[in-house]
Protein backbone atom coordinates (compact mmCIF):
# COMPACT_ATOMS: atom_id res chain seq x y z
CA UNK A 1 0.00 0.00 0.00
CA UNK A 2 2.80 2.39 0.94
CA UNK A 3 4.53 1.58 -2.34
CA UNK A 4 1.45 2.75 -4.27
CA UNK A 5 1.51 6.13 -2.51
CA UNK A 6 5.23 6.54 -3.15
CA UNK A 7 5.05 5.65 -6.83
CA UNK A 8 3.52 8.88 -8.16
CA UNK A 9 5.83 11.34 -6.34
CA UNK A 10 8.82 9.13 -7.17
CA UNK A 11 8.00 9.18 -10.88
CA UNK A 12 7.38 12.92 -10.70
CA UNK A 13 10.73 13.59 -9.01
CA UNK A 14 12.57 11.33 -11.44
CA UNK A 15 10.95 13.22 -14.31
CA UNK A 16 11.91 16.63 -12.89
CA UNK A 17 15.47 15.66 -12.00
CA UNK A 18 15.84 13.81 -15.29
CA UNK A 19 14.92 16.94 -17.23
CA UNK A 20 17.33 18.94 -15.10
CA UNK A 21 20.12 16.44 -15.71
CA UNK A 22 19.59 16.41 -19.48
CA UNK A 23 19.35 20.22 -19.53
CA UNK A 24 22.71 20.51 -17.77
CA UNK A 25 24.46 17.73 -19.71
CA UNK A 26 23.22 18.79 -23.15
CA UNK A 27 25.59 21.25 -24.92
CA UNK A 28 24.30 24.82 -24.92
CA UNK A 29 22.87 26.18 -28.16
CA UNK A 30 23.73 29.64 -29.42
CA UNK A 31 20.62 30.23 -31.52
CA UNK A 32 17.10 28.93 -31.95
CA UNK A 33 16.39 28.47 -35.65
CA UNK A 34 12.68 28.17 -35.00
CA UNK A 35 12.52 31.43 -33.05
CA UNK A 36 15.20 33.09 -35.18
CA UNK A 37 16.98 34.58 -32.17
CA UNK A 38 20.05 34.13 -30.03
CA UNK A 39 19.71 32.06 -26.86
CA UNK A 40 20.95 33.17 -23.46
CA UNK A 41 24.36 31.76 -22.52
CA UNK A 42 25.66 30.79 -19.08
CA UNK A 43 26.21 34.03 -17.14
CA UNK A 44 29.53 34.80 -15.48
CA UNK A 45 29.52 34.24 -11.74
CA UNK A 46 31.05 37.26 -9.98
CA UNK A 47 30.78 38.83 -6.56
CA UNK A 48 29.04 41.85 -8.07
CA UNK A 49 26.48 39.78 -9.98
CA UNK A 50 25.70 37.81 -6.82
CA UNK A 51 25.30 40.92 -4.63
CA UNK A 52 23.16 42.79 -7.17
CA UNK A 53 21.03 39.76 -7.94
CA UNK A 54 21.65 40.00 -11.68
CA UNK A 55 23.27 36.57 -11.77
CA UNK A 56 20.10 34.82 -10.63
CA UNK A 57 17.96 36.66 -13.18
CA UNK A 58 20.42 35.88 -15.96
CA UNK A 59 20.69 32.25 -14.85
CA UNK A 60 16.91 31.90 -14.89
CA UNK A 61 16.84 33.21 -18.48
CA UNK A 62 19.73 30.88 -19.34
CA UNK A 63 18.01 27.83 -17.85
CA UNK A 64 14.76 28.65 -19.68
CA UNK A 65 16.52 29.06 -23.03
CA UNK A 66 18.72 25.99 -22.64
CA UNK A 67 16.02 23.72 -21.22
CA UNK A 68 16.29 20.18 -22.58
CA UNK A 69 14.44 19.79 -25.89
CA UNK A 70 13.04 23.29 -25.42
CA UNK A 71 11.85 23.78 -29.01
CA UNK A 72 9.74 20.62 -28.81
CA UNK A 73 8.13 21.65 -25.53
CA UNK A 74 7.30 25.10 -26.90
CA UNK A 75 5.96 23.53 -30.09
CA UNK A 76 3.67 21.21 -28.12
CA UNK A 77 2.38 24.15 -26.10
CA UNK A 78 1.73 26.09 -29.32
CA UNK A 79 -0.18 23.13 -30.80
CA UNK A 80 -2.30 22.96 -27.65
CA UNK A 81 -3.12 26.68 -27.88
CA UNK A 82 -4.06 26.32 -31.55
CA UNK A 83 -6.38 23.41 -30.69
CA UNK A 84 -8.06 25.61 -28.08
CA UNK A 85 -9.06 27.98 -30.91
CA UNK A 86 -7.68 31.03 -29.13
CA UNK A 87 -7.91 34.41 -30.86
CA UNK A 88 -4.16 34.89 -30.58
CA UNK A 89 -1.54 32.17 -30.30
CA UNK A 90 1.93 33.40 -29.38
CA UNK A 91 0.63 36.85 -30.31
CA UNK A 92 -0.71 35.80 -33.74
CA UNK A 93 -4.19 35.24 -35.15
CA UNK A 94 -4.50 32.30 -37.56
CA UNK A 95 -7.40 32.26 -40.01
CA UNK A 96 -9.09 29.15 -41.33
CA UNK A 97 -7.37 29.65 -44.69
CA UNK A 98 -3.90 29.94 -43.11
CA UNK A 99 -3.35 33.68 -42.94
CA UNK A 100 -1.19 34.72 -39.99
CA UNK A 101 -1.77 38.17 -38.52
CA UNK A 102 -0.35 39.81 -35.40
CA UNK A 103 -2.36 42.27 -33.38
CA UNK A 104 -1.47 45.71 -34.79
CA UNK A 105 -0.21 48.44 -32.50
CA UNK A 106 -2.93 50.82 -31.39
CA UNK A 107 -0.43 53.38 -30.12
CA UNK A 108 -0.15 56.72 -31.87
CA UNK A 109 3.35 58.11 -31.28
CA UNK A 110 2.75 61.75 -32.15
CA UNK A 111 6.05 63.09 -30.77
CA UNK A 112 8.12 60.35 -32.41
CA UNK A 113 6.35 60.80 -35.74
CA UNK A 114 7.02 64.54 -35.60
CA UNK A 115 10.67 63.75 -34.91
CA UNK A 116 10.81 61.47 -37.98
CA UNK A 117 9.22 64.20 -40.10
CA UNK A 118 11.72 66.74 -38.78
CA UNK A 119 14.63 64.43 -39.69
CA UNK A 120 13.25 63.89 -43.19
CA UNK A 121 12.78 67.64 -43.68
CA UNK A 122 16.32 68.39 -42.50
CA UNK A 123 17.68 65.75 -44.87
CA UNK A 124 15.60 67.22 -47.69
CA UNK A 125 16.94 70.73 -47.07
CA UNK A 126 20.52 69.47 -47.03
CA UNK A 127 20.02 67.54 -50.27
CA UNK A 128 18.31 70.47 -51.95
CA UNK A 129 21.44 72.55 -51.39
CA UNK A 130 23.40 69.80 -53.16
CA UNK A 131 20.97 69.75 -56.09
CA UNK A 132 19.61 66.34 -55.12
CA UNK A 133 15.93 65.37 -55.03
CA UNK A 134 14.53 63.43 -52.07
CA UNK A 135 11.59 61.02 -52.29
CA UNK A 136 9.93 59.18 -49.41
CA UNK A 137 7.75 56.13 -50.04
CA UNK A 138 6.29 54.49 -46.90
CA UNK A 139 5.22 51.17 -48.42
CA UNK A 140 1.98 49.59 -47.11
CA UNK A 141 2.82 47.03 -44.42
CA UNK A 142 0.85 43.81 -44.24
CA UNK A 143 0.17 44.23 -40.52
CA UNK A 144 -2.07 47.21 -41.31
CA UNK A 145 -3.33 46.54 -44.84
CA UNK A 146 -4.49 43.00 -44.03
CA UNK A 147 -5.96 43.89 -40.62
CA UNK A 148 -9.40 43.13 -42.07
CA UNK A 149 -8.51 39.46 -41.62
CA UNK A 150 -8.68 39.90 -37.86
CA UNK A 151 -11.92 39.26 -35.95
CA UNK A 152 -14.28 42.25 -35.96
CA UNK A 153 -13.79 42.85 -32.23
CA UNK A 154 -10.01 43.22 -32.52
CA UNK A 155 -8.72 46.83 -33.01
CA UNK A 156 -7.08 47.30 -36.40
CA UNK A 157 -4.18 49.51 -35.31
CA UNK A 158 -3.06 53.07 -35.98
CA UNK A 159 -0.76 52.39 -38.91
CA UNK A 160 -2.69 54.28 -41.57
CA UNK A 161 -3.33 57.25 -39.28
CA UNK A 162 0.36 57.33 -38.40
CA UNK A 163 1.36 57.30 -42.08
CA UNK A 164 -1.07 60.13 -42.87
CA UNK A 165 0.23 62.18 -39.95
CA UNK A 166 3.89 61.74 -40.84
CA UNK A 167 3.33 62.65 -44.48
CA UNK A 168 1.27 65.71 -43.50
CA UNK A 169 4.23 67.03 -41.52
CA UNK A 170 6.69 66.89 -44.42
CA UNK A 171 7.94 70.06 -46.08
CA UNK A 172 6.95 69.40 -49.68
CA UNK A 173 9.33 72.10 -50.88
CA UNK A 174 12.27 69.84 -50.03
CA UNK A 175 10.85 66.31 -50.04
CA UNK A 176 8.24 64.46 -52.07
CA UNK A 177 6.25 62.07 -49.91
CA UNK A 178 3.86 59.57 -51.48
CA UNK A 179 1.03 57.92 -49.56
CA UNK A 180 1.28 54.50 -51.20
CA UNK A 181 -1.17 52.95 -48.72
CA UNK A 182 -3.86 55.46 -49.64
CA UNK A 183 -3.36 54.84 -53.36
CA UNK A 184 -3.40 51.08 -52.81
CA UNK A 185 -6.74 51.21 -51.00
CA UNK A 186 -8.22 53.55 -53.60
CA UNK A 187 -7.23 51.37 -56.55
CA UNK A 188 -7.28 47.80 -55.24
CA UNK A 189 -10.07 45.88 -53.51
CA UNK A 190 -9.34 44.06 -50.27
CA UNK A 191 -9.86 40.66 -51.91
CA UNK A 192 -7.40 41.49 -54.69
CA UNK A 193 -4.98 42.96 -52.17
CA UNK A 194 -4.69 39.54 -50.56
CA UNK A 195 -2.68 38.42 -53.58
CA UNK A 196 -0.12 41.14 -52.79
CA UNK A 197 1.10 39.64 -49.51
CA UNK A 198 2.52 36.37 -48.25
CA UNK A 199 0.13 34.57 -45.94
CA UNK A 200 2.67 33.48 -43.33
CA UNK A 201 5.26 36.27 -43.51
CA UNK A 202 5.22 39.99 -42.67
CA UNK A 203 6.35 41.04 -46.16
CA UNK A 204 4.58 41.59 -49.42
CA UNK A 205 5.30 39.43 -52.46
CA UNK A 206 6.38 40.49 -55.95
CA UNK A 207 2.83 41.51 -56.95
CA UNK A 208 2.54 43.87 -54.00
CA UNK A 209 6.06 45.15 -54.51
CA UNK A 210 5.27 46.01 -58.12
CA UNK A 211 2.40 48.21 -57.01
CA UNK A 212 4.98 50.17 -55.04
CA UNK A 213 7.30 50.11 -58.06
CA UNK A 214 4.58 51.73 -60.14
CA UNK A 215 4.29 54.55 -57.60
CA UNK A 216 8.06 55.12 -57.77
CA UNK A 217 7.98 55.32 -61.57
CA UNK A 218 5.02 57.67 -61.62
CA UNK A 219 6.62 60.12 -59.22
CA UNK A 220 10.29 60.22 -60.18
CA UNK A 221 9.60 60.29 -63.92
CA UNK A 222 8.06 63.75 -63.43
CA UNK A 223 11.55 65.22 -63.08
CA UNK A 224 14.00 62.55 -64.27
CA UNK A 225 14.37 60.88 -67.71
CA UNK A 226 13.16 57.42 -66.69
CA UNK A 227 10.21 55.37 -67.92
CA UNK A 228 6.93 56.79 -66.64
CA UNK A 229 4.47 53.95 -67.17
CA UNK A 230 4.35 50.31 -66.16
CA UNK A 231 2.36 47.80 -68.18
CA UNK A 232 3.07 44.60 -66.31
CA UNK A 233 1.19 42.24 -68.63
CA UNK A 234 2.98 43.52 -71.72
CA UNK A 235 6.44 44.10 -70.27
CA UNK A 236 6.92 41.18 -67.85
CA UNK A 237 6.50 37.44 -67.50
CA UNK A 238 5.28 36.24 -64.12
CA UNK A 239 7.24 33.13 -63.17
CA UNK A 240 6.24 31.12 -60.09
CA UNK A 241 8.45 28.31 -58.85
CA UNK A 242 6.38 25.33 -57.83
CA UNK A 243 7.73 22.89 -55.28
CA UNK A 244 9.18 25.72 -53.17
CA UNK A 245 7.53 27.56 -50.31
CA UNK A 246 8.40 30.37 -47.95
CA UNK A 247 9.63 30.07 -44.38
CA UNK A 248 7.40 32.89 -43.18
CA UNK A 249 8.69 35.10 -40.39
CA UNK A 250 5.40 34.88 -38.48
CA UNK A 251 5.08 31.16 -39.17
CA UNK A 252 8.54 30.67 -37.71
CA UNK A 253 7.25 32.16 -34.46
CA UNK A 254 4.51 29.53 -34.57
CA UNK A 255 7.07 26.75 -35.08
CA UNK A 256 6.13 26.37 -38.78
CA UNK A 257 2.82 24.77 -37.80
CA UNK A 258 0.73 26.72 -40.33
CA UNK A 259 0.43 25.35 -43.87
CA UNK A 260 2.49 27.62 -46.14
CA UNK A 261 1.89 25.83 -49.43
CA UNK A 262 0.20 28.95 -50.86
CA UNK A 263 3.32 31.05 -50.27
CA UNK A 264 5.05 30.17 -53.53
CA UNK A 265 7.97 32.36 -54.68
CA UNK A 266 7.10 34.36 -57.81
CA UNK A 267 9.13 36.76 -59.93
CA UNK A 268 8.54 39.33 -62.64
CA UNK A 269 11.05 38.88 -65.46
CA UNK A 270 11.33 41.71 -68.01
CA UNK A 271 10.62 40.58 -71.57
CA UNK A 272 12.95 43.06 -73.26
CA UNK A 273 15.72 43.40 -70.68
CA UNK A 274 17.86 41.01 -68.68
CA UNK A 275 18.41 41.94 -65.05
CA UNK A 276 21.42 39.61 -65.20
CA UNK A 277 23.16 42.01 -67.59
CA UNK A 278 23.61 44.70 -64.95
CA UNK A 279 26.72 44.73 -62.77
CA UNK A 280 26.30 43.93 -59.06
CA UNK A 281 28.77 44.85 -56.32
CA UNK A 282 28.37 43.99 -52.64
CA UNK A 283 30.06 47.07 -51.24
CA UNK A 284 31.83 49.69 -53.32
CA UNK A 285 32.24 49.40 -57.08
CA UNK A 286 35.43 47.37 -57.00
CA UNK A 287 36.35 44.28 -58.98
CA UNK A 288 36.76 42.21 -55.81
CA UNK A 289 33.19 43.06 -54.74
CA UNK A 290 31.52 42.00 -57.98
CA UNK A 291 28.96 39.18 -57.80
CA UNK A 292 26.68 37.41 -60.23
CA UNK A 293 22.98 38.29 -60.29
CA UNK A 294 21.98 34.73 -59.36
CA UNK A 295 24.14 34.89 -56.25
CA UNK A 296 22.47 38.11 -55.13
CA UNK A 297 18.83 37.79 -56.19
CA UNK A 298 16.66 34.68 -55.66
CA UNK A 299 19.75 32.86 -54.48
CA UNK A 300 17.61 30.17 -52.86
CA UNK A 301 16.75 28.86 -56.30
CA UNK A 302 20.39 27.83 -56.66
CA UNK A 303 20.14 25.64 -53.57
CA UNK A 304 18.63 22.20 -53.18
CA UNK A 305 16.02 23.34 -50.67
CA UNK A 306 12.22 23.19 -50.73
CA UNK A 307 11.67 25.91 -48.15
CA UNK A 308 13.23 29.32 -48.63
CA UNK A 309 13.46 32.29 -46.33
CA UNK A 310 12.55 35.77 -47.57
CA UNK A 311 16.19 36.66 -48.26
CA UNK A 312 16.58 33.43 -50.27
CA UNK A 313 13.43 34.23 -52.20
CA UNK A 314 14.42 37.77 -53.16
CA UNK A 315 17.54 39.52 -51.91
CA UNK A 316 19.60 39.58 -48.76
CA UNK A 317 20.26 42.72 -46.75
CA UNK A 318 23.65 44.40 -47.09
CA UNK A 319 25.01 47.61 -45.65
CA UNK A 320 25.87 48.71 -49.19
CA UNK A 321 25.17 47.34 -52.64
CA UNK A 322 25.92 49.01 -55.97
CA UNK A 323 24.30 48.20 -59.30
CA UNK A 324 25.52 49.60 -62.62
CA UNK A 325 23.29 49.62 -65.69
CA UNK A 326 25.39 50.48 -68.74
CA UNK A 327 22.53 50.16 -71.22
CA UNK A 328 20.08 52.70 -69.80
CA UNK A 329 19.81 55.99 -71.71
CA UNK A 330 20.39 58.38 -68.84
CA UNK A 331 23.20 59.31 -66.46
CA UNK A 332 21.12 59.47 -63.29
CA UNK A 333 22.81 58.31 -60.09
CA UNK A 334 20.41 57.20 -57.38
CA UNK A 335 20.71 56.32 -53.71
CA UNK A 336 18.10 53.91 -52.35
CA UNK A 337 17.82 53.91 -48.54
CA UNK A 338 15.80 50.85 -47.64
CA UNK A 339 14.47 48.21 -45.32
CA UNK A 340 13.58 44.65 -46.34
CA UNK A 341 10.31 45.66 -48.04
CA UNK A 342 12.45 46.94 -50.92
CA UNK A 343 14.24 43.63 -51.47
CA UNK A 344 11.98 42.24 -54.24
CA UNK A 345 12.34 45.52 -56.14
CA UNK A 346 16.02 46.38 -55.87
CA UNK A 347 17.19 45.19 -59.33
CA UNK A 348 14.05 46.58 -60.96
CA UNK A 349 14.58 50.02 -59.41
CA UNK A 350 18.26 49.87 -60.39
CA UNK A 351 17.28 49.20 -64.01
CA UNK A 352 15.89 52.76 -64.18
CA UNK A 353 19.21 54.49 -63.50
CA UNK A 354 22.80 54.47 -64.71
CA UNK A 355 24.14 53.79 -61.25
CA UNK A 356 22.29 52.87 -58.06
CA UNK A 357 23.69 52.65 -54.54
CA UNK A 358 21.54 50.70 -52.10
CA UNK A 359 22.10 51.53 -48.44
CA UNK A 360 20.51 49.70 -45.52
CA UNK A 361 21.23 51.73 -42.35
CA UNK A 362 20.49 48.74 -40.10
CA UNK A 363 23.58 46.90 -41.29
CA UNK A 364 26.21 49.63 -41.28
CA UNK A 365 27.58 50.16 -37.79
CA UNK A 366 30.31 52.57 -38.91
CA UNK A 367 28.68 54.98 -41.36
CA UNK A 368 25.61 57.14 -41.17
CA UNK A 369 23.50 58.14 -44.14
CA UNK A 370 25.08 61.60 -44.01
CA UNK A 371 28.57 60.07 -44.05
CA UNK A 372 27.68 58.41 -47.34
CA UNK A 373 26.11 61.55 -48.79
CA UNK A 374 29.14 63.69 -47.94
CA UNK A 375 31.44 61.45 -49.99
CA UNK A 376 29.26 60.86 -53.06
CA UNK A 377 27.03 62.88 -55.34
CA UNK A 378 23.56 61.59 -56.20
CA UNK A 379 20.86 63.02 -58.42
CA UNK A 380 18.05 61.26 -56.57
CA UNK A 381 17.67 59.86 -53.06
CA UNK A 382 14.80 57.41 -52.49
CA UNK A 383 13.77 56.31 -49.01
CA UNK A 384 11.74 53.11 -49.14
CA UNK A 385 10.63 51.86 -45.72
CA UNK A 386 7.49 49.93 -44.86
CA UNK A 387 4.69 51.75 -43.02
CA UNK A 388 5.35 49.81 -39.83
CA UNK A 389 8.76 51.50 -39.79
CA UNK A 390 7.84 55.16 -39.33
CA UNK A 391 9.86 55.96 -36.22
CA UNK A 392 13.16 55.03 -34.63
CA UNK A 393 16.86 54.91 -35.42
CA UNK A 394 16.42 54.55 -39.19
CA UNK A 395 15.30 58.19 -39.23
CA UNK A 396 18.48 59.31 -37.49
CA UNK A 397 20.46 60.10 -40.62
CA UNK A 398 23.41 61.63 -38.76
CA UNK A 399 24.47 58.56 -36.78
CA UNK A 400 25.36 54.94 -37.66
CA UNK A 401 23.07 52.10 -36.66
CA UNK A 402 23.22 51.06 -33.04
Amino acid sequence: MKLKYLLLPTVFLLFIFGLGFFSISTPDREISKLENRGLTQLPELTQTSILTGTYFKEFEAYFTDQFFNRDKWVELYTIWEMKMDKTFVNGYHITTDNWIMPQPSNSFYKDKLEKSAQSLNELGRDLQQRGTELYYFPMPAKVFEMAGLLPSYVPKGKGKESTDFLLSNLDHNVITGVNVSKKLNEQISFDEMKSYYFKTDHHWNIKGAFFGYKMILNEISKSKPIKSTLNIDEEYDLVCVQGRELIGSWNRNLHMLVDASDDVPCYYQPKNFFLEDMEYYIGEILKKNKVEFKDYYASGLQKDIKKMEYHDTYANNYAELNIVNKTVENNVKALLIKDSYANPLVPHIASLFKETTIFDPRYDKKRSTMDLLKKRKFDVVIILYNSNNLIGDMYNFDEPAK
